[in-house]
Protein backbone atom coordinates (compact mmCIF):
# COMPACT_ATOMS: atom_id res chain seq x y z
CA UNK A 1 0.00 0.00 0.00
CA UNK A 2 1.46 3.40 -0.94
CA UNK A 3 2.33 5.88 1.80
CA UNK A 4 3.34 9.51 1.82
CA UNK A 5 6.88 8.47 2.77
CA UNK A 6 7.19 6.32 -0.35
CA UNK A 7 5.82 9.04 -2.63
CA UNK A 8 8.75 10.27 -4.74
CA UNK A 9 9.43 12.95 -7.33
CA UNK A 10 8.15 13.82 -9.84
CA UNK A 11 4.81 12.73 -8.31
CA UNK A 12 5.40 14.53 -5.00
CA UNK A 13 6.44 17.70 -6.84
CA UNK A 14 3.31 17.48 -9.04
CA UNK A 15 1.15 17.04 -5.94
CA UNK A 16 2.70 20.10 -4.31
CA UNK A 17 2.24 22.11 -7.52
CA UNK A 18 -1.44 21.10 -7.69
CA UNK A 19 -2.00 22.14 -4.06
CA UNK A 20 -0.28 25.51 -4.56
CA UNK A 21 -2.29 26.22 -7.71
CA UNK A 22 -5.55 25.20 -6.02
CA UNK A 23 -4.72 27.61 -3.16
CA UNK A 24 -3.94 30.41 -5.64
CA UNK A 25 -0.28 30.51 -4.52
CA UNK A 26 -0.89 31.38 -0.87
CA UNK A 27 -0.12 29.44 2.31
CA UNK A 28 -3.13 27.60 3.70
CA UNK A 29 -2.57 29.10 7.17
CA UNK A 30 -0.99 32.58 6.97
CA UNK A 31 -1.79 33.44 3.33
CA UNK A 32 1.82 34.37 2.64
CA UNK A 33 2.67 34.06 -1.04
CA UNK A 34 4.26 30.71 -1.89
CA UNK A 35 5.69 29.08 -4.97
CA UNK A 36 5.78 25.32 -5.44
CA UNK A 37 8.79 25.27 -7.71
CA UNK A 38 11.69 25.19 -5.31
CA UNK A 39 15.35 25.54 -6.01
CA UNK A 40 17.74 23.01 -4.48
CA UNK A 41 18.38 23.91 -0.85
CA UNK A 42 15.38 26.25 -0.59
CA UNK A 43 12.10 25.50 1.10
CA UNK A 44 9.42 27.90 -0.02
CA UNK A 45 6.58 25.55 0.80
CA UNK A 46 5.79 21.99 1.76
CA UNK A 47 2.92 19.52 1.75
CA UNK A 48 1.09 19.91 5.05
CA UNK A 49 -1.03 17.16 6.56
CA UNK A 50 -3.86 18.94 8.38
CA UNK A 51 -4.49 15.81 10.40
CA UNK A 52 -0.93 14.62 11.07
CA UNK A 53 0.33 11.33 9.68
CA UNK A 54 1.30 10.28 13.22
CA UNK A 55 -2.34 9.90 14.27
CA UNK A 56 -4.18 9.60 10.98
CA UNK A 57 -2.07 7.33 8.78
CA UNK A 58 -5.17 6.42 6.77
CA UNK A 59 -5.38 10.09 5.62
CA UNK A 60 -1.72 10.55 4.65
CA UNK A 61 -2.55 10.46 0.92
CA UNK A 62 -6.11 11.79 1.18
CA UNK A 63 -6.12 14.93 -0.96
CA UNK A 64 -8.64 16.69 1.32
CA UNK A 65 -6.14 16.35 4.20
CA UNK A 66 -3.25 17.85 2.21
CA UNK A 67 -2.47 21.54 1.90
CA UNK A 68 0.44 23.70 0.77
CA UNK A 69 2.01 25.49 3.72
CA UNK A 70 4.79 28.06 3.59
CA UNK A 71 8.32 26.99 4.42
CA UNK A 72 10.47 28.30 7.18
CA UNK A 73 11.88 31.72 6.42
CA UNK A 74 15.63 31.36 5.94
CA UNK A 75 16.37 34.62 7.76
CA UNK A 76 18.68 34.15 10.70
CA UNK A 77 16.62 33.88 13.83
CA UNK A 78 13.31 33.34 12.02
CA UNK A 79 10.90 31.28 14.07
CA UNK A 80 8.72 28.45 12.89
CA UNK A 81 5.23 29.33 11.70
CA UNK A 82 2.26 27.63 10.07
CA UNK A 83 2.73 23.92 9.30
CA UNK A 84 6.27 23.83 10.67
CA UNK A 85 5.09 25.31 13.99
CA UNK A 86 2.02 23.05 14.06
CA UNK A 87 4.03 19.87 13.60
CA UNK A 88 2.00 16.90 14.86
CA UNK A 89 -0.34 19.04 16.98
CA UNK A 90 -4.01 18.52 16.20
CA UNK A 91 -7.06 19.02 18.39
CA UNK A 92 -10.29 18.84 16.41
CA UNK A 93 -12.08 21.36 18.61
CA UNK A 94 -9.13 23.77 18.86
CA UNK A 95 -7.93 24.26 15.31
CA UNK A 96 -9.41 26.19 12.42
CA UNK A 97 -9.35 24.26 9.18
CA UNK A 98 -8.39 26.23 6.06
CA UNK A 99 -11.21 24.30 4.36
CA UNK A 100 -13.89 25.69 6.70
CA UNK A 101 -16.14 28.05 4.73
CA UNK A 102 -16.16 30.66 7.52
CA UNK A 103 -12.56 30.21 8.66
CA UNK A 104 -11.80 33.95 8.37
CA UNK A 105 -14.60 34.66 10.84
CA UNK A 106 -12.49 32.94 13.52
CA UNK A 107 -9.88 35.72 13.30
CA UNK A 108 -9.69 39.50 13.61
CA UNK A 109 -6.87 41.07 11.61
CA UNK A 110 -5.63 44.52 12.56
CA UNK A 111 -4.08 47.21 10.40
CA UNK A 112 -0.92 46.80 12.51
CA UNK A 113 -0.52 43.31 11.03
CA UNK A 114 -1.40 41.49 14.24
CA UNK A 115 -4.18 38.93 14.43
CA UNK A 116 -6.35 37.80 17.32
CA UNK A 117 -8.89 35.04 17.66
CA UNK A 118 -12.55 35.93 17.62
CA UNK A 119 -13.23 32.42 18.97
CA UNK A 120 -11.30 30.04 21.25
CA UNK A 121 -10.47 27.92 18.17
CA UNK A 122 -9.08 30.98 16.42
CA UNK A 123 -6.96 31.89 19.45
CA UNK A 124 -5.60 28.36 19.78
CA UNK A 125 -4.77 28.23 16.07
CA UNK A 126 -2.92 31.55 16.24
CA UNK A 127 -0.89 30.37 19.22
CA UNK A 128 -0.04 26.88 17.94
CA UNK A 129 0.81 28.02 14.39
CA UNK A 130 2.66 31.15 15.60
CA UNK A 131 0.56 33.36 13.34
CA UNK A 132 1.56 36.49 15.26
CA UNK A 133 5.19 35.96 14.38
CA UNK A 134 6.97 39.29 13.88
CA UNK A 135 7.79 38.60 10.20
CA UNK A 136 4.18 37.63 9.45
CA UNK A 137 2.90 40.76 11.22
CA UNK A 138 5.29 42.93 9.22
CA UNK A 139 4.23 41.26 5.96
CA UNK A 140 0.55 41.73 6.70
CA UNK A 141 1.10 45.35 7.71
CA UNK A 142 2.95 46.10 4.46
CA UNK A 143 0.22 44.43 2.41
CA UNK A 144 -2.50 46.37 4.23
CA UNK A 145 -0.65 49.68 3.79
CA UNK A 146 -0.25 49.02 0.04
CA UNK A 147 -3.92 48.22 -0.50
CA UNK A 148 -5.40 50.81 1.88
CA UNK A 149 -3.06 53.83 1.60
CA UNK A 150 -5.84 56.41 2.00
CA UNK A 151 -9.43 56.52 3.08
CA UNK A 152 -11.67 54.85 0.54
CA UNK A 153 -15.36 55.41 -0.10
CA UNK A 154 -17.87 52.68 0.67
CA UNK A 155 -18.23 52.05 -3.08
CA UNK A 156 -14.45 51.83 -3.56
CA UNK A 157 -14.15 49.43 -0.63
CA UNK A 158 -16.89 47.21 -2.08
CA UNK A 159 -15.16 47.12 -5.45
CA UNK A 160 -11.81 46.43 -3.81
CA UNK A 161 -13.28 43.61 -1.72
CA UNK A 162 -14.74 41.96 -4.83
CA UNK A 163 -11.30 42.14 -6.46
CA UNK A 164 -9.47 40.74 -3.43
CA UNK A 165 -11.51 37.56 -3.63
CA UNK A 166 -10.61 36.97 -7.28
CA UNK A 167 -7.32 35.46 -8.47
CA UNK A 168 -5.36 37.44 -11.06
CA UNK A 169 -4.81 36.30 -14.67
CA UNK A 170 -2.12 33.87 -13.45
CA UNK A 171 -4.48 32.29 -10.91
CA UNK A 172 -2.78 33.94 -7.92
CA UNK A 173 -4.28 35.79 -4.98
CA UNK A 174 -2.48 38.66 -3.29
CA UNK A 175 -0.25 37.74 -0.38
CA UNK A 176 -2.10 37.93 2.95
CA UNK A 177 -5.49 37.96 1.20
CA UNK A 178 -7.28 36.83 4.37
CA UNK A 179 -6.05 39.81 6.36
CA UNK A 180 -6.82 42.18 3.48
CA UNK A 181 -10.39 40.87 3.20
CA UNK A 182 -10.83 41.14 6.97
CA UNK A 183 -9.60 44.74 7.09
CA UNK A 184 -11.74 45.66 4.05
CA UNK A 185 -14.83 44.23 5.78
CA UNK A 186 -14.02 46.18 8.95
CA UNK A 187 -13.62 49.40 6.97
CA UNK A 188 -16.92 48.71 5.15
CA UNK A 189 -18.70 48.48 8.50
CA UNK A 190 -17.19 51.77 9.59
CA UNK A 191 -18.07 53.54 6.33
CA UNK A 192 -21.68 52.30 6.25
Amino acid sequence: MPTFSTLQNPEKRHLLQALVEEQCNICCYCNRSIEALVCPGETRCHIEHFRPRSGWSDLQLNYDNLHASCGRDNNLGASRTCGHAKGDWFEEDNIVSPLDIGCLDEFIFHETGSVEGSTPRGSATIEKLNLNDKLLQEGRKRAIEQIFPDELSHEDLTTLLDGLNQPDHQGKLLAYTGSLVSVANQLLLISA
